[in-house]
């Protein structure tokens, strides 16, 4: 019985674990067998905000004005997970690892790294680890793949994005058509932080996690000021919101983010709803070099 429990329990913990986007994937998770066909009427009932106008794809020398002002070469953000009734179940790490020319394009290199702590990993270990090449330019992702390890379970996957094609291709050999404004985990935590919503407004995303698409809508409720281990913050708080598979949508999770309302744009906490207990993933240490 304890077992089982235990077992259960791990599915919870390994779906906010995969990467900063952890709490978006709490969101898609029951939602995942929605097409990103639905995603387009919602996309039109919305007044949608934008990300930074994008570009063309970039070679050579990086535009002089990219518009990517979130990434920032080596900032490490790192965040603890509590659950249920571990006070301290995982640790995320997030990472703009690099600028540098991948395929010809110039690109941000961000990686997104989470492990289980503690009795969480004494009973069932797990792990992930995200990365991403994204578009200076575009501020969109072309290439990405991740690795999660549960147990002695091992996945892994890659992607292989053109968003000017509106194409992917995924590890499973499929080539799928891409909404717009699709990320993977890892590039899907900086677009939040770049999305430009004011109160009142909407912008519809994809994420491509599992070699699925699950639409989200991520929507802006207004200011607040929140407080946590790293003090008091001014920031809005947008709700991420799933599509349930008529079409509607859904806010069963009650998925929140707190963005800081400074230039940093900084993510401090991640709120959510799950079965078995709410999860609270929440910012420990920020560094940035000079």
């Amino acid at each position: 019985m304890i077992r089982a429990q235990v077992s259960r329990n791990v599915l919870i913990i390994r779906v906010f674990l995969l990467a900063l986007a952890v709490l978006t994937s709490v969101l898609c998770w029951p939602l995942m067998e929605a097409r990103s066909h639905g995603a387009s009427a919602i996309e039109s009932a919305l007044d949608r905000a934008t990300l930074p106008a994008p570009g063309t794809p970039t070679t050579g020398t990086a535009p002089a004005n990219p518009g990517g002002w979130v990434y920032s070469v080596g900032e490490t953000l790192q965040y603890s997970v509590s659950w249920a009734k571990y006070v301290t179940a995982a640790q995320i790490t997030a990472c703009a690892v690099e600028r540098k020319q991948e395929q010809n394009i110039d690109s941000y290199h961000v990686r997104i790294q989470g492990q289980t702590i503690g009795l969480v990993n004494a009973l069932y270990p797990s792990s992930g680890n995200y990365e991403a090449y994204v578009n200076t330019g575009t501020l969109l992702p072309f290439r990405a793949f991740d690795n999660l390890q549960t147990g002695s379970r091992f996945k892994q996957c890659y992607y292989w994005l053109e968003p000017e094609k509106r194409t992917a291709f995924l590890t499973d050999g499929r080539k799928i058509t891409l909404p717009d404004n699709t990320f993977d985990m890892a590039s899907l935590f900086y677009a939040l932080r770049n999305l430009n919503v004011t109160p009142g407004k909407a912008a519809t995303l994809a994420m491509l996690d599992n070699n699925k698409l699950s639409p989200m809508i991520v929507e802006a409720e207004g200011p607040q000021s929140v407080t946590t281990a790293g003090g008091t913050f001014d920031t809005m708080r947008l709700a991420l919101k799933g599509l349930d598979p008529r079409g509607g949508i859904s806010d069963h999770s009650r998925v929140r983010l707190y963005i800081t309302a400074d230039s940093r744009r900084l993510p401090i906490l991640f709120t959510a709803d799950a079965l078995i207990g709410s999860v609270r993933v929440e910012l420990t240490s920020y560094s940035k070099p000079q």
